[in-house]
């Protein structure tokens, strides 16, 4: 088994993500920002498909999530695995972890605190 594939299938990362309860896979921005139009909540959030990669160790992703005032931000990030373990891209890159699981990385993709986030988890 070549190495790219021995990566994806050891490193459970790109599962947790599309497996997460405010996983909405690949749905628009625009049908996104409609589900969380109005949520008074700031730091709700869903998690999307990004765009296609050529690169079979990484995977982009959306997390669309409320701001406080109301404002609906779409964020782009990039999951990528390596032999150290798995690393994110948005602003900045951080990685790589081992055993971190989503939900500590997500904060930080939005910039808030662990405590502030909620999953959107309608249909």
């Amino acid at each position: 088994m070549s190495y790219i594939l021995d990566c994806l299938e050891n490193f459970p990362i790109f599962r947790e993500i599309e497996s997460h309860p405010a996983w909405k896979g690949n749905i628009p921005g625009l049908y996104a920002e409609k589900l969380l139009r109005g949520n008074p909540k700031p730091y709700v959030f869903l998690l999307r498909e990004g765009e296609c990669s050529t690169n079979p160790q990484e995977r982009h992703y959306y997390i669309t999530f409320t701001l406080p005032g109301g404002e609906v931000k779409h964020q782009p990030f990039i999951f990528s695995v390596s032999r150290e373990g798995w690393s994110y891209e948005n602003a900045v890159n951080r990685g790589p972890f081992q055993d971190t699981p989503i939900d500590e990385v997500l904060p930080w993709i939005m910039h808030c605190t662990p405590g502030e986030c909620t999953p959107f988890m309608k249909k």
